[in-house]
């Protein structure tokens, strides 16, 4: 066994004629994630030319290489609950190391996640009528670990998804962070039921709330204050304010929403440089949150800009660095995803911040690629 995070994948195949262990495809499939290969073929390339390494390495004792469609046919029919299952099991082992390590085990320290979906935008399949399939990622912004990702259902959003899932993942005492498409009192609901809290956008697909959002900041004055200070790079300068109302002025209002705590106003200030006028524009503008967790004003400021971390340290990254945008696979592709991202927690996992450049050093280098711990 090389890795231990698909370890309870169960065989779908018959005993006769096996020439390949299930187990052993997935995890050199992995290792292949670490070297760039993000294709069944380039999976299969890895394998060949570095068999005698990984053969010696990891004791494989196949009397031949699998052909690249036997790859594909391994990997297309593992059980995409099970290695997800895995995949869970493994992030939060590491999750707990890093903590560990960190000494962040005090109580005063918070944990948060952010949830956001997305799409694999090469699994579509025009010819079939097939959209591309939406996942939902959860992220831990503390330590830049993947905690899960699961297929999203057709013909519905993420909010169920986020639902069902973030309860499954047995995580108590942390913070979840969420878009507006997430403003949903079930969804505040069932994260307070599991121990857990929340803070989320307000946008106008709830109107009411939203409105009286609005009305709080203006006819109230704030609890706390936090003004972030002027920044100025990569073509903008900014500035920031966050205010926060309550405790308890809208759930007065509605008792659909008893678990709110705190509304929080976020005013943002931003010129934004435009080098064909050679001047700067603005793009200020006013957001508002709701929380489940009383928090400073510079507490919820540091949340609130971490949110978008699952954008440009989890998508981002996977997309422009590991080339999942560049991937066709239209049949399952959950499970390439699913091994994408166990390669990715590998990455963060041994402190490494440059993906790319580590990707292209494994592909140089069997010696670089085995200094990872797994």
């Amino acid at each position: 066994m090389i890795l231990e995070t698909f370890s309870d994948v169960v065989d779908f195949r018959r005993a006769q004629g096996k020439m390949y262990d299930l187990q052993t495809v997935l995890d050199l499939a992995t290792i292949a994630r670490l070297s760039g290969a993000f294709s069944y073929r380039k999976i299969h390339t890895f394998i060949v030319g570095r068999y005698d390494e990984l053969k010696e390495k990891y004791n494989i004792t196949w009397k031949k290489i699998p052909s690249f469609s036997c790859i594909r046919f391994i990997i297309l029919g593992a059980n995409t609950h099970s290695m997800h299952e895995g995949f869970k099991k493994d992030a939060a082992k590491k999750l707990m190391e890093m903590k560990k390590l960190k000494e962040m085990n005090k109580e005063d320290e918070l944990l948060v996640f952010s949830s956001d979906g997305k799409g694999l935008l090469g699994s579509y399949d025009h010819s079939k009528g097939v959209r591309a399939i939406q996942d939902l990622s959860i992220y831990s912004n503390d330590y830049n670990l993947i905690m899960a990702i699961e297929k999203i259902d057709e013909k519905t959003n993420e909010i169920p998804a986020a639902q069902r899932l973030i309860p499954e993942l047995g995580i108590k005492g942390a913070i979840f962070t969420f878009d507006a498409m997430n403003c949903q009192f079930k969804t505040l609901d069932i994260l307070v039921e599991s121990g857990n809290d929340v803070i989320v956008q307000v946008k106008g697909n709830q109107e009411v709330l939203l409105n009286d959002c609005q009305r709080i900041a203006a006819s109230c004055e704030p609890t706390d204050e936090f003004i972030e200070g002027l920044e100025k790079g990569h073509g903008r300068i900014t500035d920031r304010k966050v205010s926060v109302y309550g405790p308890e002025l809208i759930t007065n209002l509605h008792e659909k929403w008893g678990n709110v705590i705190n509304t929080i106003k976020v005013e943002r200030f931003r010129l934004l440089s435009n080098t064909k006028k050679n001047n700067y524009e603005d793009d200020s503008g006013v957001s508002y949150y709701i929380s489940t967790k009383s928090l400073t004003a510079e507490q919820y400021n540091s949340i609130i800009r971490g949110h978008w971390s699952i954008e440009n340290k989890n998508h981002y990254v996977r997309d422009v660095a590991m080339k999942e945008d560049k991937s066709r696979i239209r049949v399952k592709p959950q499970n390439m995803a699913i091994i994408l991202s166990l390669a990715l927690n590998i990455l963060r996992y041994n402190g490494v911040k440059n993906i790319e450049n580590r990707l292209y050093e494994n592909t140089l280098s069997f010696k670089r690629l085995l200094e990872l711990k797994m």
